[in-house]
């Protein structure tokens, strides 16, 4: 029992060390989940990328742009219909939740509504919501 300090200062390291990775995994995988999903940084990124790992010509760089563009911008039009969606059945679930709220339940309810859009505003760097 003399080694009980030994042993929780160890315990205490192995703990802290767990936390520490589990938050720098979080903000990794967030950072790089933002940048691959955003449809913004798609153009310069993947002809970067395909430019190096290809070894490709300046023209055959140039002669890809437009596909690139194009797939941007169904990637863009597809996000923005996955947003109408989800918007769309959360509007549908709170018509059938808001009856059976309380009114200090709902102006939770509201503000939690508020931050899902601020979220999805933000993730998907859109100026409003699309309508569901």
């Amino acid at each position: 029992m003399r080694n009980w300090k030994v042993i929780l200062s160890l315990v205490a390291i192995f703990l802290a060390g767990i936390v520490t990775g589990a938050v720098l995994t979080v903000r990794v995988v967030k950072s790089v989940a933002d940048r691959n999903l955003n449809p913004e940084h798609w153009p310069a990124s993947l002809v970067e990328s395909y430019r190096h790992r290809l070894k490709l010509t300046p023209d055959q760089v140039e002669n890809m742009r437009p596909a690139i563009e194009e797939g941007r911008q169904e990637w863009k039009q597809a996000m923005e219909q996955a947003i109408r969606t989800h918007v769309g059945i959360m509007r549908h679930l709170d018509e059938q939740m808001t009856p059976l709220l309380t009114d200090e339940q709902k102006k939770v309810q509201e503000q939690m509504r508020e931050e899902l859009r601020k979220k999805l505003r933000e993730r998907f760097n859109l100026k409003q919501l699309p309508d569901s």
